[in-house]
């Protein structure tokens, strides 16, 4: 029997790379390790957690044969593949989705304009997404949606990878997410496995059993993971569900 009674990844430099057409060798290779698991009780099931917004992570979960709540817009939103249940934190207050909206005003009014390759994710209600395959773009961005959300509400939470940037409301986050994903299944947190490469993912990391960080992660991650992998993005996140394996 495993020890760990689920393993959590994040999708963007762990799943899938950005603008990248996906291996689907390896992919397979995980969703059949996911399959497994409903008949081998040493093979951990899996599931999902990502800033991405709901529509994105439910066509992954679907490829990926998940059957586990996973977790979207950076910990705000759940979605459950087999039921189409949504649920949404009750932690966030009124004040905070006017600070959103404004942020997200903000974003399209003087943002966009001037990079008009850059696109905010469609769907998304309690996270503010930029995302661009133009990273010095992405960083002009995340210095600017910095310094406009510490003007907007001292509760904005900014964060960046080299494609996107996310604006959340720091009291909810991937790692109140896990935790409110193990209260649903009465899991142990040190029973808990996760992959992640971003400065987002440090909150999750940080209060589970195990944590990876593939060759591609920022410091942040990397920083506060039990085993950083020599391996990149989906290659690591294979070698890491194999490694949880017994």
């Amino acid at each position: 029997m495993s020890k760990y009674q689920l393993f959590i990844s994040d999708v963007d430099g762990c799943i899938s790379e950005p603008f990248v057409q996906p291996d689907w060798d390896i992919l397979t290779e995980i969703r059949h390790l996911n399959m497994m698991s409903r008949v081998q009780d040493d093979i951990p099931p899996m599931t999902l957690c990502t800033g991405r917004p709901q529509p994105y992570a439910e066509a992954l979960a679907q490829w990926l044969g998940i059957e586990h709540w996973f977790i979207f817009e950076s910990g705000a939103g759940m979605y459950h593949p087999k039921t189409n249940e949504v649920r949404w934190s009750e932690r966030i207050p009124e004040e905070i989705f006017e600070a959103l909206n404004e942020m997200r005003a903000f974003a399209e009014k003087e943002i966009i304009k001037i990079y008009p390759k850059m696109m905010i994710e469609f769907t998304k209600r309690v996270d503010v997404g930029l995302v661009s395959p133009d990273t010095k773009a992405i960083q002009d961005a995340y210095n600017r949606c910095a310094e406009k959300a510490a003007e907007i509400h001292p509760d904005l939470e900014v964060h960046n990878t080299d494609i996107s940037v996310n604006i959340i409301y720091s009291k909810v986050n991937k790692g109140t997410g896990v935790g409110e994903l193990a209260e649903i299944y009465d899991y142990d947190l040190d029973r808990l496995a996760y992959i992640g490469d971003g400065m987002n993912d440090a909150a999750a990391m940080t209060r589970v059993g195990k944590s990876f960080a593939p060759a591609n992660a920022r410091p942040q991650a990397s920083e506060v993971a039990d085993v950083n992998l020599p391996d990149k993005e989906t290659a690591a996140v294979l070698k890491a569900y194999k490694m949880l394996i017994g």
